[in-house]
């Protein structure tokens, strides 16, 4: 059981949904979200480059707490995350996969 799980946070209150996505809600939602939450978003962010939107507002969130005197680390937090993560391709060989891709599924034709 992870640490969302304990305190009963549902995967619906740490990923928005598809109608999510627009200024009021991102900054409502970084206002209520866990510091740890809204570092994660970043990660995602930084590995997948999905939810730019989200990612800055998460990181002006983490920005205002912290010179508000939070003291979650949140730079040291999102450092060791990637640390963690599978390396994404770099973009010659991500080129390259697509090609064979997309060969392979104009074979199956």
């Amino acid at each position: 059981m992870d640490d969302n799980q304990k305190r009963g946070i549902t995967i619906d209150e740490i990923v928005p949904d598809d109608d999510f996505i627009n200024g009021e809600n991102i900054v409502e939602f970084c206002k209520n979200a866990d510091s740890k939450a809204l570092a994660a978003h970043i990660v995602a962010y930084r590995l997948l480059h999905i939810n730019q939107g989200l990612a800055k507002a998460c990181m002006e969130e983490l920005t205002i707490r912290a010179n508000a005197g939070d003291d979650f680390d949140y730079e040291t937090y999102i450092a060791e995350k990637l640390k963690q993560m599978p390396k994404p391709l770099d973009p010659e060989k991500h080129a390259m996969l697509n090609r064979v891709i997309s060969m392979s599924e104009m074979r199956k034709r």
